[in-house]
């Protein structure tokens, strides 16, 4: 791996990270799961932070009931957070932030060591810095665990990865303390990777991935001592990790709820799953402005795209693209996927209004995947075809580690697809998408192991010919790469939250501070004993149709949200139901009011403007009625 910039090669990535997600310091505490996760996890003395280990994540609040999982990493992070910050929300925000930091960092420094070269690790840990799929994670102070889940992933293949090529195929058996230090520090990492979020589980996968491809012998038993050596560690640590999980939670855990997720689901939340890594932002909520282009714009476009797509292939016959080299079959189909692509999404778009001239009308949702997934392909298309222009001039070793890179991306899939609740609602687009926060480090590696070398030759191709006052043909294969993978970037880049504020998060918080806060004043003096019916509860807010930007995945409170706030204030300790809960669409001021019933409490919140709402009560804010 070559040096350069010394040791601070990395800083650019960190202050990337940090400079992306600074804003949300200022933010409140967000989410449904938040304000549980820190009640449940205070830990007191020793003996209840070590007991933490020995429970389900959120153990004592309604969660439980829905879903059994067991997270001691990620329920420890709370437990330090509280211990250190109390309910000051700036420094749980800060903890993530910081933690969102080391990841940048630890992609950068491991996709550094898997391609020995340090411009690909900078590229690849900025990308990951600023993608738009963090500002579905960092914001939410429940969303850390797969933050952590990140980093120890990342420093477990890192590790592993040097011990790896470090130690010689006949010391890997049998085990030595002196030259298995490394891989001791990849198990100790990999066990607290799923002791954060069972989603680690993919690492042994990763490394059996990581030893075929960069195989030393092609003997079939040197591969397989080579795989015992190495995964068998791997598989120990993860059979001790499910001892320890069904002891605690009864079986294997997840979500108890029914779910109806079919093949086509499972199928489709692959789709919304690639989705989220390269066209992260809902295309559904820029089909509206796209569409009012109009059909005789749409139709153009896609002349457009068929002209300059035989232009592109005229010139590629004349090159002798198709009749030179291997992979004839793949080579000739590569362009015109590309072509038919780009020039299909002009289509989808005025699908409603060409009738049966075009396509048929599609629903908003499908229309979004179409579109994204024809973007997706197209480009995908146009990398293929510039790989064989140039001749394929990617060599074994980087070709193994785009694969390594690629199986990274796809592994992941496969074991979220499996879980139904995750794969039932494969048409709304924000349901899970911080599942994919661990795999856009590998989709922005690959792409940075793309760019990069093509844009050193193109650069030093360029340098030269000013250099010898000649003309020199610029290589046009690693010219189309590096266009390409912009074009793949756009998206990813036009919807960073480096570019863009959070103000849903910012005004999902703010309505959850002056609800909770509001409440809890209102029922100070309340039977701790006696349940909490809240009608109008101002619990999600909707700021309208929006074709910026924006998070996908605001969570609305629920009543076991509610729950932990009032104990966490020592308010009550009691059980809140909602009664019609509201979905706002700015920040009212709040007015609640609360009377005492026969074995209840009855709260009403109202607009404070409202008329109506200031007569229903004589005091705004008004302990119970006696």
């Amino acid at each position: 791996m070559r040096s350069w910039s010394g040791r601070w090669w990395l800083l650019p990535v960190v202050l990337l990270a940090f400079l992306a997600h600074a804003e949300t310091l200022g933010y409140w505490f967000v989410a449904s799961d938040t304000l549980p996760l820190i009640e449940t996890s205070r830990a007191t003395d020793p003996a209840a932070l070590v007991s933490l280990f020995a429970q389900p994540l959120m153990a004592g609040s309604d969660f439980t009931a829905t879903a059994l999982f067991y997270r001691p990493i990620s329920t420890l992070s709370y437990a330090i957070d509280y211990a250190v910050w109390g309910l000051n929300p700036v420094g749980y925000h800060l903890t993530n932030v910081l933690l969102h930091t080391i990841a940048a960092a630890l992609v950068a420094v491991c996709t550094a060591r898997i391609t020995r070269r340090r411009a690909v690790g900078a590229l690849a840990g900025a990308l990951f810095a600023i993608h738009p799929v963090t500002a579905e994670v960092i914001p939410v102070t429940a969303r850390r665990q797969d933050t952590l889940l990140t980093i120890f992933l990342l420093a477990a293949l890192t590790l592993f990865v040097r011990w790896y090529r470090a130690t010689p195929p006949d010391e890997r058996l049998p085990w030595e303390w002196t030259s298995h230090r490394g891989l001791v520090g990849a198990l100790v990492a990999y066990a607290l990777a799923i002791g954060a979020k069972e989603t680690a589980l993919v690492v042994p996968v990763l490394a059996a991935v990581w030893v075929l491809l960069d195989r030393d012998s092609d003997r079939p038993t040197q591969i397989v001592r080579t795989l015992i050596g190495t995964i068998g560690p791997f598989v120990a640590v993860t059979a001790l990790y499910l001892a320890v999980r069904i002891a605690v939670l009864g079986g294997l855990g997840g979500y108890a709820v029914p779910t109806s997720a079919t093949l086509a689901d499972r199928l489709l939340f692959g789709v919304k799953y690639l989705l989220w890594l390269f066209v992260p932002q809902n295309v559904a909520v820029e089909l509206p402005a796209l569409r009012s282009v109009g059909v005789p714009s749409l139709v153009v476009g896609v002349a457009v795209v068929l002209v300059v797509g035989a232009i592109t292939v005229m010139t590629l016959l004349r090159r002798g693209y198709f009749h030179r080299g291997r992979f004839r079959s793949l080579r000739a189909l590569t362009p015109v996927v590309s072509v038919v692509g780009f020039a299909g999404i002009p289509l989808v778009l005025a699908g409603e209004s060409l009738g049966s001239v075009a396509l048929p009308a599609v629903g908003a949702s499908l229309g979004s995947y179409l579109v994204g997934l024809l973007f997706i392909g197209a480009c995908l298309a146009g990398l293929a075809t510039a790989l064989f222009a140039d001749g394929i001039v990617i060599d074994g070793s980087k070709r193994r580690q785009l694969a390594f890179f690629v199986c990274w991306v796809l592994v992941p899939i496969v074991l979220l697809g499996t879980r139904g609740f995750v794969a039932s609602k494969p048409f709304t687009f924000g349901f899970g998408m911080r599942n994919a926060y661990l795999a856009i480090a590998p989709a922005m590696a690959a792409l940075a192991l793309l760019m990069v070398p093509a844009l050193q030759r193109v650069v030093s191709t360029a340098r030269s010919a000013l250099e010898t006052d000649r003309t020199v043909a610029p290589p046009i294969g690693d010219v189309v790469r590096v266009a390409v993978v912009l074009l793949l970037l756009v998206p990813v880049i036009g919807a960073s939250p480096l570019l863009y504020a959070g103000d849903d998060w910012r005004s999902a918080g703010a309505l959850n501070e002056r609800s909770l806060s509001g409440l809890a004043d209102t029922i100070d003096d309340a039977p701790g004993d006696e349940p909490i019916y809240v009608a109008s509860f101002p619990n999600a807010f909707d700021g309208g149709e929006q074709s910026a930007p924006h998070a996908q995945s605001v969570t609305p409170l629920r009543p076991y949200s509610v729950e932990a706030w009032l104990s966490l204030t020592d308010t009550a300790d009691t059980q809140v139901r909602f009664v019609r809960p509201a979905t706002v669409s700015d920040l009212p001021e709040l007015a609640f009011y609360a009377e005492a019933r026969e074995r209840a409490t009855l709260v009403w919140v109202r607009n404070a403007s409202d008329r109506e709402a200031t007569t229903k009560r004589s005091t705004p804010g008004r302990v119970i009625d006696e």
